[in-house]
């Protein structure tokens, strides 16, 4: 809808915003705006929202957003888990922002849990990392292959893209929980060795 899709041009601006002032040296605003109002759950909550409705009503709808050939649009809702990581990502470089994780701490943990399953597998049983590693094609073979394509194969290699992306994504934000272990609760920091 045109709500979720102006969530998510407010959020990639968040991202780009967050992302320009750590390249700039200069003062980490989003940072600090998204904890003072305690935004990061509610980011946190999105994102497992955006991957409840990648892998359990997706599938379904595939079809009938294949059929009305609308994939720009789709792809901008599974691009949404993309952004949601890269941002949650830089806020928690910083302490006071896993900190500021709460109840949704051990939700964010099982999801990087299972992203990094997901990149686990080895290649030949794995899709999305296969894609990844296939050789680059030349300008003609790339053109014919993305001209010939179906709607349902061009969704299906943006869900391949975003698992994929989603899953690296994660390892960043897996790194950053571990880091600050010990600022975690005991059951957060039970669940990340047990897990």
């Amino acid at each position: 809808t045109s709500v979720f899709l102006r969530q998510h041009v407010t959020i990639a601006r968040l991202n780009i915003a967050a992302h320009q002032s750590v390249l700039r040296n200069g003062d980490e605003f989003v940072v600090e705006a998204v904890w003072t109002f305690a935004k990061l759950p509610l980011l946190v909550t999105d994102l497992l929202a955006t991957e409840l409705w990648r892998t359990h009503a997706f599938p379904h709808l595939l079809p009938s957003l294949a059929s009305n050939k609308n994939v720009l649009r789709t792809y901008f809702t599974l691009y949404h888990e993309c952004t949601l990581i890269d941002l949650i990502g830089m806020l928690l470089y910083h302490r006071h922002a896993v900190e500021a994780l709460g109840e949704v701490l051990v939700d964010l943990i099982d999801y990087c849990a299972r992203q990094l399953r997901a990149l686990a597998v080895p290649e030949a049983h794995n899709a999305m990392v296969r894609r990844q590693r296939q050789p680059t094609r030349t300008g003609d073979d790339d053109r014919t292959r993305l001209h010939s394509r179906t709607p349902d194969e061009e969704l299906a290699e943006h869900v391949q893209e975003i698992e994929y992306r989603s899953a690296v994504g994660s390892v960043a934000i897996a790194r950053y929980l571990c880091e600050h272990i010990d600022a975690l609760p005991l059951s957060a920091q039970t669940r990340i060795l047990d897990t």
